[in-house]
Order: structure tokens, then sequence, then C-alpha cells
């Protein structure tokens, strides 16, 4: 075979992953904070330290907005097992207030959120739409019916009993 071909199946062996000692991954130990607020104060008390202010700044006048900041100090205490992924949603909010007002203090210009790439499709598809509508004619309505009287069977389960 050719050194191609066997480079394609070079990799794990499926299920080697459950053979692993239990515990000896950071998401199969239990989070050291499961109250959202002690989540909370534990990564606030790192950013208001002297060292996390200083690392805060940097990067905001290296112009990395205030929002992926936030997210990465928040992703980097689930990562490291301090608390679970629903608390780090929950957190995310408050803790880039805090960067937020952290940076007014000092006094630093930063961006507030990351630039994200437009997707004009959705506009896209409301003018074809508007354009397909004006192209059609109006429906006209159709004349009413007179409703057929349905028979009622008189045998059967659900014929008429009198």
């Amino acid at each position: 075979m050719a050194e191609d071909a066997t480079s394609f199946f070079d990799g794990a062996i499926p299920g080697s992953s459950l053979t692993g000692n239990l515990g000896s991954e950071i998401h199969e130990n239990p989070p050291i904070y499961t109250d959202p607020t002690e989540a909370y104060d534990y990564v606030v008390s790192g950013l208001m330290s002297d060292d996390g202010a200083e690392r805060i700044s940097i990067a905001a006048q290296l112009g990395v907005p205030a929002e992926l900041i936030a997210r990465s100090i928040v992703f980097s205490g689930w990562a490291q097992g301090y608390y679970t992924i629903d608390i780090m949603l929950l957190i995310f909010g408050p803790v880039f207030e805090v960067i937020m007002k952290l940076l007014d203090s000092a006094g630093i210009e930063y961006e507030k959120l990351a630039i994200r790439k437009s997707d004009d499709r959705l506009e896209k598809a409301f003018e074809e739409l508007e354009k397909r509508s004006e192209s059609e004619e109006p429906e006209v309505e159709p004349e009413p019916q007179e409703e057929e009287e349905e028979e009622v069977p008189s045998t059967g389960l659900m014929g008429r009993r009198d």
C-alpha cells in the first residue's frame, strides 16, 4: 500500500477513549464550583487582581474586543474544570460587564463586540419573496359551494340508532 492510503487508517481505535482510567479527564470529575454566584466571584476576583487587570488592559489596547476577552476567560475556567458549561454560559454576561467597567475606569478605549461576518441571505430571500408576490396575479376567491349533507349509516358501529 502507498503511504497516502495507510495514513487514512492511522487513528484511534473506536471505543479506545472508553478504556482509560475513570476520572483521568477534567470533565469526568465534579466541578470545583457548582453555584453560579461562587463561580462568578472566583472569576471576578481574578479579574480584579493587579495581574488580571493588566492582562485585560493589554489585550484591549492590542485591539481584542472585550467580548472575546470575556469569552476566553469564562471558557478557560470551564476547560480547567472550575465550573460546568451551563455555569459558564450564565456568568458570561456579568463577567463581560465587569471587564467593560474595568476598562472604562482605566480610561482605555476598546472595542466592545467582535466583528461578525455579515450574512445577507435572509434579506435576499425576503426580496425574492416580494418580487414573486408582486408578479403573481391576485387570487380570485372561489364562489361558495353548497354543502352536501352527509349520509349517516343506519347500521354498524357508526350507525344511527333510533
